[in-house]
């Protein structure tokens, strides 16, 4: 089955930590099925949901190396 019917069915999708450092950093393992997620998301095909804790969680890095462009792109 693809991604996209997949989610299609059910409507929604929880993003943990991972997915959403995958996105914000355009990592290219996963950039493709991720391409596909944000897309449904942003066509309205998709709701998304997520946590503070795992914005929380994506700030530890960009916190510790000072890297105001990367927490910027998690928080906006």
């Amino acid at each position: 089955m693809k991604i996209s019917i997949a989610f299609a069915q059910t409507g929604q999708v929880f993003l943990d930590t991972a997915p959403l450092i995958f996105w914000v950093e355009a990592n290219p393992s996963y950039a493709q099925v991720m391409e596909i997620i944000f897309e449904m998301i942003e066509s309205g095909q998709l709701r998304a949901v997520t946590s503070p804790i795992s914005l929380s969680e994506s700030l530890i890095y960009p916190f510790n190396q000072g890297n105001q462009i990367a927490i910027k792109a998690f928080t906006d």
